[in-house]
Order: structure tokens, then C-alpha cells, then sequence
């Protein structure tokens, strides 16, 4: 089993996964692999494509990285115990992502056999957007000719020479220091690492299939791991005078519940259900999907880790491994009691199950089902008692329509709200966005807006989230 870290293609390392336990328990060789994140993974610009020939001439060198990495598995993983005939991708976040990077790319032929997205995203961005020359994509921010602008070089006139010459942390801290309210170009339709139509296209087409069987799945409350930190939605009371940490409490709990919901809704339906259904037109015949609702941390004075994270991004991870994550709170998210070990098991027994055989086999003694473009079975992971099959799968459109009715949101919330849903996990919706509800955000300024909304946070707290 070959894993993928997340971390959106611009941080994130192997080292902070620990499979030990699982591969223990289910017998299975793991593989983890770093790969180069951000402009040292994805770049377009002239002055790189332009001059090279062949593999150089690709914008995706992350995505290069884990073929390189999935060819080395072939050339060695016997040598560790492992099946170079059997090798099952997963990984969670950009690491899901690239999962699906994989199987539409023309260069992954025969180097695995099975496949597992664990709260993926199908975004990817044209060459012409990823350079994005004098910011012709408003909605863009952090492309490359914005970078080199930054770094003090003309884009139109600097050499590679000149880039490769720049020290690495300059660069890095050029990136960063950028604006990154919109979508930043990484994943890039290449024509080579991946097919010029986009991944999320590129996911129905059958000349790209790998037909191998896929695992996909999201969580519940997926955005929590943004939210709960967000000084818009949560306070912090210092405590001790701030020797201590804040205690953390939600302001409006309508707000947040229902923000949370349709954003993690909307991004199984794209994320994992869309990306499903193209599979499917594409011929793959054995798919499954899951969603993670386990929320049954331990309590703290100073958060409740139930009521403000839940089941949040990444939380599954530890059920897989059998290891905690989220460093210093991960023994609160991961505790010591009999509903987390339970869970565990079924995890790492689902997960082992579908390396070996293509299928995660039954869950507590219920079977889990295909997914079908007709009966869109989706296994719910929980506590026992409260494991089962679900078979509501809204589109994003069935979601968008949801935001006209009434609720605690005013005028700019629903129009933030439903600027989000369109904009994350799959490929921006735009002009759905200008037509929705009759128009009613067309004129709406996002940036601005959220401008104030952060500026008015910095001056009443001094930040925008918590620490």
C-alpha cells in the first residue's frame, strides 16, 4: 500500500504518518513518499516549458515525483515482503487528489492495481491560467507570472538560468507572501502527467481508464478543521491572562452547524460522488464510497472537540493507522476507549480488505455495497451501533438550491457561503455562481467583502483565527 500525504500540494510530509499498527494488523507492506510541494511541484511558465523537451516539458513535477516514487515500488517493494502485482494508491485531502491525478494519468499504467481517496478534490487548472500573465484570471491567485513578478524579474523576459539562480526559501517566502483568497494553480492539464481535458473530465473518459478498483469517501463535517479555528465563527477567552490556551466556544451555533453542513455535503457530492459517477461512465465497474461520522472524542474544559470539530478533515486517518493525529489534541480526537478501538478495527480491516481483493467487504455485520450511478450506496463509518448504508447522494445543484430557503444567514453569508461551494473541490462554477437564485450575488464582491470581514477580525482580536 502506497500512501500520499495531503497537506493541498503545498506542505504536508510522510513523516508525520505512523501505518505501523496497520501494516502490523493487516499484514501489508506501506510505502510513504515526499514529494516537492507548491512552486516546486507545479510551476508553468515559459522560460521552464518552453526550452525542454519531454517529461521537462510537464508543469506537474509533484505529481512526477510520486510516478517516480510508484516506479521504484515495482523495481523494489519485493525485496520488502511487498506485491509489485498488488499495489493498492491511497491518500487523503491533495494526497486523495493526487490518487485521482494518478488514475487519469497516461504515464501510471500497470503501477498499481487499486486505488483509495480519502476526502479527495478533482481541481486542475490550464497552463494558461497556471501562468495567468498580467492576472487575466481575476479568480486566480499565486500563478506563476505573478510569482516571478514578485521574486523582482520581468515574467516576460527572465530565463530559466535567472529563476533556477534564485535561493530556494526566497522563493518560497515570495509564494507564500502572495494573496490566496481565490484558487491558487498547482494541478495543471499538461497534456502529459495529466490530459489536457482536467482531471475531473479526464475521471469519465474510458482512454485514460485504468479500470482497478476505487474506495472513496469524505467526512462529515469536513471544513470544521477550518472553521473551528476561525474567529468568525468561534471565540477564545483567554485563559490565565493568556498563559494558558483560549477556551474555545461557537457564537452562533445555527450559523455553524449549517455552514458546516452544506460545505462538507457539497464536497462528497463533487469530491467523491461526482468523481464516482465519472468513473462509472468510464467503465470502472467496481467503486465504493463511504463517509466518516465518528464524533465521539474525549471532552476538554477548554473545547469540546464533539461539538467543534466532530468528524472533521483528516480525522479518519488515525483509524486507519491506529495512531493519533492533530499532534498535541490528537489523544483527545483519537482517545483510549472501546468506540474508537471498534471503529479501528473496521477501518483497518476495511482498508486491508480492499488491498487484497478490491473490495472492503462486510461492515459489522452489514454488507457494504457498490456504487452504482443508480443505487449510489454510500457505507456511513461511525460508532457500531450506528453504522449503516446510506443512499442520499444531493448533486451540488440539489445543495445550491438548499441556500434559497430561509435560514440564519444574511444576504453576504449565503452569498460567501455559496461562492465556497462552487469554487472548492472541483472546478470553479463561475457562471453558476452569477445566475444563482436570479442573480442575487452576481454584483456581490467576495474579496472585498471578505477583506472586511478579516481586517474588522485583526482589529478586534489581533488575529483572524485562533492559536
Amino acid at each position: 500500500m502506497f500512501w500520499i500525504h495531503g497537506g493541498g500540494n503545498t506542505s504536508g510530509t510522510k513523516d508525520t504518518y505512523d501505518f505501523s499498527a496497520f501494516a502490523h494488523d493487516q499484514q501489508v507492506v506501506v510505502v510513504t513518499v515526499n514529494y516537492r510541494l507548491g512552486p516546486f511541484g507545479w510551476l508553468t511558465h515559459p522560460s521552464i516549458q518552453d526550452e525542454a523537451v519531454g517529461l521537462d516539458k510537464s508543469s506537474n513535477f509533484g505529481q512526477l515525483d510520486i510516478i517516480a516514487a510508484l516506479e521504484w515500488t515495482q523495481r523494489n517493494i519485493q525485496g520488502f515482503g511487498g506485491d509489485p502485482n498488488n499495489v493498492t494508491i491511497f491518500g487523503e485531502s491533495a494526497g486523495g487528489h493526487n490518487v485521482y491525478a494518478m488514475l487519469v494519468s497516461p504515464l501510471t499504467e500497470g503501477l498499481f492495481h487499486r486505488a483509495i481517496a480519502q476526502s479527495p478534490y478533482t481541481t486542475s487548472v490550464t497552463p494558461r491560467q497556471a501562468f495567468n500573465e498580467n492576472r487575466e484570471f481575476p479568480e486566480l491567485d499565486r500563478g506563476s507570472w505573478e510569482l516571478v513578478q514578485s521574486l523582482g524579474l520581468n515574467s516576460e523576459t527572465t530565463s530559466v538560468g535567472a529563476l533556477r539562480s534564485i535561493n530556494a526559501y526566497d522563493i518560497m517566502a515570495a509564494y507564500y507572501s502572495l494573496d490566496k483568497d481565490h484558487l491558487s494553480p498547482l494541478s495543471t492539464a499538461d497534456g502529459i502527467v495529466i490530459p489536457k481535458v482536467g482531471i475531473e473530465q479526464a475521471l469519465l473518459d474510458p482512454q485514460y481508464a485504468k479500470s482497478v478498483p476505487v474506495l472513496s469517501g469524505s467526512n462529515r463535517d469536513e471544513v470544521t478543521l477550518w472553521m473551528g479555528l476561525n474567529r468568525y465563527f468561534v471565540n477564545g477567552d483567554p485563559v490565565l491572562f493568556g498563559l494558558l490556551p483560549p477556551r474555545m466556544s461557537i457564537k452562533n451555533e445555527n450559523t455553524y452547524r449549517y455552514w458546516v453542513d452544506l460545505r462538507s455535503r457539497a464536497w462528497k457530492a463533487r469530491g467523491v460522488d461526482q468523481a464516482l459517477l465519472n468513473l462509472g461512465q468510464a467503465g470502472y465497474a467496481q467503486l465504493y464510497s463511504y463517509r466518516f461520522d465518528w464524533d465521539e472524542q474525549a471532552e476538554s474544559w477548554f473545547i469540546s472537540f464533539p461539538k467543534l470539530l466532530g468528524a472533521t478533515h483528516g480525522g479518519e486517518i488515525a483509524f486507519v493507522m491506529g495512531a493519533p493525529m492533530f499532534g498535541p489534541i490528537g489523544d483527545y480526537m483519537y482517545p483510549d476507549t472501546d468506540s474508537a478501538q471498534e471503529l479501528t478495527d473496521i477501518m483497518m480491516t476495511a482498508w486491508g480488505n480492499f488491498a487484497r481483493t478490491g473490495a472492503p467487504g462486510a461492515v459489522a455485520g452489514k454488507d457494504w455495497p457498490p456504487f452504482l450511478a443508480e443505487a449510489p450506496h454510500t457505507m456511513v463509518l461511525d460508532g457500531v451501533a450506528d453504522i449503516r448504508v446510506d443512499m442520499a447522494s444531493p448533486t451540488l445543484g440539489q445543495l445550491l438550491r438548499e441556500i434559497e430557503a430561509p435560514s440564519s444567514l444574511d444576504s453576504a453569508e449565503r452569498c460567501l457561503l455559496m461562492w465556497e461551494m462552487v469554487t472548492n473541490i472541483g472546478q470553479p462554477l463561475y457562471d453558476d455562481y452569477a445566475r444563482w437564485n436570479n442573480g442575487e450575488c452576481a454584483e456581490f464582491d467576495v474579496r472585498g467583502t471578505k477583506a472586511a470581514i478579516e481586517n474588522a477580525l485583526i482589529e478586534t482580536y489581533g488575529s483572524t483565527s485562533l492559536p
